[in-house]
């Protein structure tokens, strides 16, 4: 019988599923991204078996079934977690904010920081220039931007003025927790595999 797949959340753009009976077995995970790792609809795949979890990163739509019938019979979903949504694809699109909306919020941010820069802080906490870093290494994928966000992390550091308030380290705390249990210690990566199969290539 394949493993059991529950599929944790389907949002526009990633899904997650959770084989609890495969928690733990990194040579099956690994295995897995390896079959997965050609499909055209993918965009990031990431297993963590500490976690027994794989999330799915995409642009295209995509079914969650038929993609891992391409698998054979190594894994089919018989269940669906309480996060699934399961509203129809127009609905499951309005949840997420249309990039007009997020343009102006940028906007208006950008707007904001000139403000503070000639009226008021222009500088934050070091842990602040470090979190920027770190997102700026992350999500944006800009390593001389990440530079210059930690030479100002530094810069704080020796000014003194280190963290933020609670409610900024909490945020951040929740965050990367939620970074590292969509990642975990090992990982399958499919940026991995195909570094991987260029080398050989």
């Amino acid at each position: 019988m394949a493993p059991i797949a529950v599929v944790e959340h389907q949002l526009p753009g990633r899904a997650r599923l959770r084989i609890s009976s495969k928690k733990g077995d990194v040579t099956w995970f690994a295995s897995l991204v390896r079959q997965l790792a050609g499909h055209p609809k993918i965009d990031e795949l990431h297993a963590n078996p500490r976690t027994g979890s794989i999330l799915i990163r995409h642009q295209k739509p995509i079914d969650l079934r038929e993609l891992l019938a391409t698998t054979g019979s190594l894994i089919e979903i018989v269940a669906e977690g309480p996060g699934l949504i399961s509203a129809p694809a127009p609905q499951i699109e309005a949840l997420a904010a249309t990039p007009a909306t997020l343009d102006g919020v940028a906007t208006g941010l950008l707007g904001l920081s000139a403000f503070q820069a000639v009226y008021g802080q222009p500088l934050g906490t070091a842990v602040e220039h470090f979190w920027s870093a770190y997102g700026s290494a992350r999500v944006l994928r800009n390593p001389p931007l990440a530079a210059g966000f930690a030479a100002l992390g530094l810069y704080q550091l020796m000014r003194g003025q280190v963290i933020g308030s609670a409610a900024s380290l909490l945020y951040y705390a929740l965050t990367v927790h939620h970074v590292a249990e969509g990642r975990g210690w090992e990982e399958a990566s499919l940026k991995g595999d195909r570094s991987h199969g260029a080398n050989q290539g």
